[in-house]
């Protein structure tokens, strides 16, 4: 049987202290990436509780993901619709211009 690792491909690196080093930073900037932008989400929306278990859970970045594609307040993810007035107000002002410069 054809046995392929890790092991068997980087022996040399795999037996120092070089891998457990690189796992450890990835895993580091990873799970800080996710919480900071967790925590800046929360703390804008006011969401003192979802802030309070980001706090103090670890989760290896996976709550933190879940929260922002699932549970965000403000989801900027999601489609966003354009109301009728916003779009109304936007014609109106277009039409004052118009008229503005005719008159000029």
């Amino acid at each position: 049987m054809l046995d392929i690792s890790i092991n068997s491909l980087f022996p040399e690196f795999v037996s120092s202290e070089s891998y457990k080093i690189l796992v450890f930073i990835f895993v580091s900037i990873w799970v800080a990436v996710w919480k900071g932008f967790a925590l800046w989400h929360s703390a804008r929306h006011n969401q003192k509780w979802w802030f309070l278990v980001f706090i103090i859970s670890n989760t290896l970045g996976v709550l933190e993901i879940i929260y922002l594609f699932f549970f965000q307040a403000h989801n900027p993810w999601k489609n966003k619709i354009v109301s009728k007035t916003t779009t109304t107000e936007f014609s109106s002002s277009i039409k004052k211009e118009k008229r503005n410069s005719k008159k000029s």
